[in-house]
């Protein structure tokens, strides 16, 4: 096993463009040129809005014993707030799963939970399961701040039960599971898996080896549709690989939202969805004419707009359970003047 000591180092300056691009910075790799505008294609109404949280109360993981006060984004939180220390050490060396997943199996029992992570390192090994009857929210000091590492070959987040959410920190699974170049099929983990309704991801960055970046998903058959209610937004996606397995893995949705996605590396995959938004993604390819997203059907009623990618355009394709209809992409442009 590697020594989480030695590697501590490498995984605080995660050379990756997830923190740059979270940090604000830019770099000659990541600067966005003024795009040339494509044609557009016209058609469909929004669906409803996604749903909104319930009131919460919060369960802290402090960094060391009296530690005080939630995270500054729960000040406009309804309903009273109950904090639970767990002892948690984001410092590069504890393991931190079983102390996190304690907090949300706790936060868990009553509606609006809160598990608060603090700045840091914070090492895992293992996955952190999401399958309460009530709710969760997983909340870190933000995405350049609070660095959830696994070290085990397995998803950080893995969410079966609906109403849950994670937020504002770096997810790395790619540090100590890199994957190997070409694709095997058995893929390193991806950062977070969900086959549950109403899941929420946001202001997170990410990075992850050759396998998937994260997946929201539902059961068989997908084209019925069967998740609803998932949000994603404000996400920069990293993922190593040659193609084949999606950074933004959306499948099996009805009323999907995502909104301010930054992906390098795989593609933005909608599989099987209806009634669902992509609004405002920027897109770095791993091959320079790999497409910025692509729709398989069955699949209806799906708005693509904002786009700006610096790989290929979007794909639009049936399947043998059904067509893609009902497609409008608007404002579809090129982030480079050398492009496919």
């Amino acid at each position: 096993m590697n020594n989480p000591i030695t590697r501590l180092a490498a995984v605080v300056a995660v050379g990756t463009v997830a923190l740059v691009a979270q940090a604000g910075m830019t770099s000659t790799a990541a600067a966005v040129v003024a795009p040339a505008a494509l044609s557009a294609t016209h058609l469909i109404p929004r669906a409803a809005a996604p749903h909104r949280a319930a009131p919460r109360h919060t369960t802290t993981l402090a960094k060391a014993a009296g530690s005080t006060g939630a995270h500054a984004s729960g000040a406009g939180r309804v309903g009273q707030t109950s904090r639970v220390s767990s002892g948690a050490k984001c410092d590069g060396i504890t393991n931190n799963t079983p102390l996190i997943q304690a907090a949300v199996d706790a936060a868990g029992k009553q509606p609006g939970g809160v598990v608060t992570i603090p700045a840091g390192v914070c090492v895992l090994q293992g996955n952190i399961h999401l399958n309460t009857g009530n709710g969760v929210t997983v909340e870190g000091a933000g995405a350049t701040k609070t660095f959830l590492v696994q070290h085990a070959a397995q998803n950080i987040f893995q969410i079966t039960s609906p109403g849950n959410t994670v937020e504002s920190m770096n997810l790395n699974t790619y540090t100590f599971n890199p994957g190997l170049i070409p694709i095997r099929k058995s893929p390193v983990p991806a950062v977070l898996f969900s086959n549950a309704s109403n899941t929420t991801v946001m202001n997170i960055t990410a990075e992850t080896g050759s396998g998937f970046g994260m997946r929201l998903t539902g059961s068989n058959p997908c084209y019925a549709f069967p998740i609803t209610g998932s949000v994603v937004s404000n996400v920069t996606m990293v993922n190593h690989g040659t193609g084949g397995f999606a950074a933004v893995d959306i499948d099996c949705q009805n009323g999907a939202r995502l909104t301010n996605i930054t992906v390098h590396g795989g593609i933005v995959a909608l599989f099987n969805d209806t009634n669902t938004i992509l609004n405002t993604e920027v897109y770095y390819g791993v091959a320079r004419c790999q497409p910025a997203w692509f729709v398989t059907g069955p699949a209806s009623n799906i708005l693509i707009e904002n786009v700006v990618t610096f790989g290929g355009l979007g794909v639009i394709h049936g399947s043998r359970h059904g067509n893609a209809t009902g497609i409008t992409v608007i404002n579809q442009t090129y982030g480079s003047t050398l492009h496919c």
